[in-house]
C-alpha cells in the first residue's frame, strides 16, 4: 500500500512539473528610462536625434528583438525600425531615431513598439530556445520646443587707432528656441574701455527667437586689432545648461578712417553700370600716396574695371569721386561685397594697408518684352488711316512701374491722336496692347519707333525700343464705278492745250510754206 502511495505522488509530481515547463511563461516588463535629444536641427525645418534608454525585466531572454517609434506629430526618417538581436533580462538597450522636426513644437505622444521572435530559458546546462512571436508598446510624452542658437555682430567693422570710437555689440537669438535666464560676459583684447567696468556683463530672463541683446562702449583701440569675446551662459526650454563663446577680431587703423561708397548702389543685372566710388577720409592725418586696388574673388562673376585708382594725397575730411564700370552677370542678384585695400603712406613714413568692402545691390532685369505689332490696314495706301498695335507683356516675378509708351514716326506718316500712353504698373504674365493711328501722307517706306520706359520696383529704370517699318502704297486710279480721279480733269486740259498749241503751229508753218 505504501508502494503504491509512493508511486501515485512521484507520478503527480511528474505531470505538475511537465505542465508547469509548458504553459509557465514569466512576465516580461518594458521601462523607458529616459527620452532625450542627443542633437537638435539648426534650423526651423531639420533633422534631431532622438535617444531612448529603454530597460527590459523578466526571466527569460528575448530574441529577434526590434524597435519601432510611431509619432503624434512629425515623421521618423528611415528606417524607423531598430534591430536589438537578443536582450537579456535587467539590460538597458540605447536606440536612436531621426525625427524630422517640421512643423513640430510643444508637447506630443510617442509610441515605442517592441517586437520579438522568440525566447531562451537558462537551463542547468546550456538554454532552451522557444519560438514564441511576442510584442509589447511603451507610450511617452514627447517634448520639442527648437533649439536656441547665440550670435554676435560688432558695428562698425573698422574702428580708427588711437581715437575714441563707439562700438555697438549685439547678441541675437537666431534658433529656433527660448534661452533662458540668459546672461553674457564680453571682455576686450587690445583697447581700453572709457566709463565702463570690464567684463561687460549683461542679462536677461529669457531670450527668445529673434531677439536681441545690444550694448554701445566706447573704447580706445591700442592694437592694430581688437577682440571682442563673449561668454553666453543660459538654460534651453529641456533644462539643459548650455554656454556658447564667441570670439570676434575688429580690425584698427591707426590714426585713419576710410570709407568707400558707390554710388549709385544698386546695379542692373546683366549690363555695364557705370559707378562712381567716392573716397572720404574722415580721420584725423593725411594719407599720402594712396592707391586703392579692387579685389574680385576668383570665383566672382562680378567684373570691375579698372582695379587700381592712384588717389594721390587726401587730407582729413576731404573726399574724392572716381568712375568705374562695374559689370554684372544677368545670374547675379541681391547685395554684393566687393573688396578693396587702400594703401598710403603715413605722416611718420610707415606704409600702412587698410582692408575693408564696399557694398552694391544688384536688382533684376526687368523683362518688359514687346511680343507682336499689328498693322492694320497690312498694305496701307496713301491717303488711308494706319492703325498700329503694340502688345506687352511682363515676363518677370514682379510688377513694373510707371510704364509709359511712346511713339516716333517719319515724315510720311502724321499721328492722328496723342502719340503716347502712360499705364502706370503693369503685373506678370498679363497682355496689354496698346493702339497707335496714322495718317499715311506719301509713299514708300517708313520708320515708326517704339520706346517703353518702366520702373522696377527699386526704382531702377529700364527701357525698351522696337523699330518698325511700314511700306506705304500709291493710292490706286479710278475705274468704272469707283471714285472720281481728282487729276483726271487737269491731264484732260493739259492734253487739249497740247493739241491746240501743235495745230496752230502747224496751220503757220504750211501758211508760210505756201506764200513763200
Amino acid at each position: 500500500m505504501k508502494k503504491l502511495v509512493l508511486i501515485l505522488v512521484v507520478i503527480i509530481a511528474l505531470t505538475s512539473l511537465q505542465l508547469s515547463s509548458i504553459s509557465a511563461y514569466p512576465n516580461r516588463e518594458f521601462v523607458l528610462n529616459s527620452a532625450t535629444w542627443s542633437r537638435l536641427p539648426a534650423g526651423e525645418n531639420g533633422v534631431a536625434v532622438l535617444k531612448l534608454e529603454v530597460a527590459y525585466y523578466g526571466e527569460e531572454a528575448l530574441l529577434d528583438v526590434t524597435a519601432k517609434l510611431a509619432l503624434e506629430h512629425g515623421s521618423v526618417m528611415p528606417p524607423d525600425t531598430t534591430t536589438i538581436g537578443s536582450w537579456n533580462p535587467g539590460t538597458v538597450k540605447v536606440l536612436t531615431f531621426l525625427v524630422n522636426t517640421s512643423d513640430v513644437y510643444g508637447e506630443y505622444t510617442a509610441i515605442l513598439y517592441i517586437n520579438y521572435g522568440g525566447i531562451a530559458r537558462q537551463k542547468r546546462f546550456g538554454y532552451e530556445v522557444v519560438k514564441t512571436q511576442g510584442r509589447a508598446s511603451i507610450s511617452f510624452k514627447l517634448r520639442f520646443y527648437g533649439n536656441p542658437s547665440i550670435s554676435a555682430l560688432i558695428s562698425p567693422s573698422t574702428i580708427v587707432g588711437d581715437s575714441v570710437n563707439v562700438l555697438t555689440i549685439i547678441l541675437k537669438n537666431t534658433g529656433t528656441g527660448d534661452a533662458l535666464d540668459f546672461s553674457a560676459t564680453i571682455s576686450f583684447t587690445g583697447a581700453a574701455l572709457l566709463d565702463v567696468e570690464e567684463p561687460l556683463k549683461l542679462r536677461v530672463d529669457k531670450l527668445q527667437p529673434g531677439e536681441s541683446l545690444e550694448v554701445a562702449v566706447s573704447l580706445i583701440p591700442f592694437s592694430p586689432q581688437v577682440s571682442v569675446n563673449v561668454e553666453a551662459d543660459y538654460v534651453d526650454a529641456y533644462g539643459n545648461v548650455r554656454v556658447d563663446r564667441l570670439s570676434i577680431v575688429v580690425p584698427s587703423a591707426t590714426g585713419t578712417a576710410i570709407v568707400v561708397l558707390a554710388e549709385p548702389s544698386k546695379l542692373r543685372a546683366g549690363s555695364s553700370n557705370e559707378v562712381f566710388l567716392e573716397v572720404k577720409n574722415i580721420g584725423d592725418s593725411t594719407l599720402k600716396d594712396a592707391f586703392l586696388q579692387i579685389q574680385i574673388p576668383q570665383n566672382s562673376q562680378v567684373v570691375v574695371e579698372p582695379q587700381f585708382i592712384e588717389l594721390g594725397d587726401l587730407k582729413p575730411r576731404e573726399s574724392r569721386r572716381y568712375k568705374v564700370v562695374i559689370s554684372v552677370p544677368s545670374t547675379a542678384m541681391g547685395a554684393q561685397n566687393i573688396a578693396y585695400s587702400l594703401t598710403y603712406e603715413s605722416e611718420q613714413g610707415a606704409k600702412i594697408t587698410v582692408r575693408d568692402s564696399f557694398s552694391v545691390f544688384v536688382v533684376e532685369q526687368a523683362q518688359l518684352a514687346i511680343t507682336s505689332v499689328e498693322i492694320v490696314p497690312s498694305k496701307p495706301k496713301v491717303g488711308e488711316t494706319v492703325i498700329v498695335s503694340l502688345t506687352l507683356i511682363n515676363l518677370g516675378s514682379q510688377a513694373l512701374n510707371k510704364v509709359n509708351v511712346t511713339v516716333e514716326a517719319s515724315e510720311g506718316l502724321q499721328p492722328l491722336r496723342k502719340t503716347y500712353y502712360f499705364l502706370g504698373q503693369i503685373q506678370p504674365q498679363a497682355p496689354t496692347s496698346i493702339p497707335f493711328s496714322f495718317k499715311a501722307l506719301s509713299r514708300g517706306k517708313q520708320i515708326i519707333t517704339f520706346k517703353v520706359v518702366c520702373e522696377d520696383v527699386y526704382g531702377v529704370e529700364w527701357t525698351t525700343t522696337r523699330v518698325l517699318e511700314v511700306e506705304i502704297l500709291e493710292a490706286e486710279s479710278s475705274t468704272s464705278g469707283g471714285e472720281a480721279n481728282p487729276y483726271e480733269g487737269y491731264y484732260i486740259y493739259l492734253i487739249a492745250v497740247l493739241i491746240a498749241i501743235i495745230s496752230i503751229a502747224s496751220i503757220l508753218y504750211f501758211y508760210k510754206k505756201r506764200r513763200g
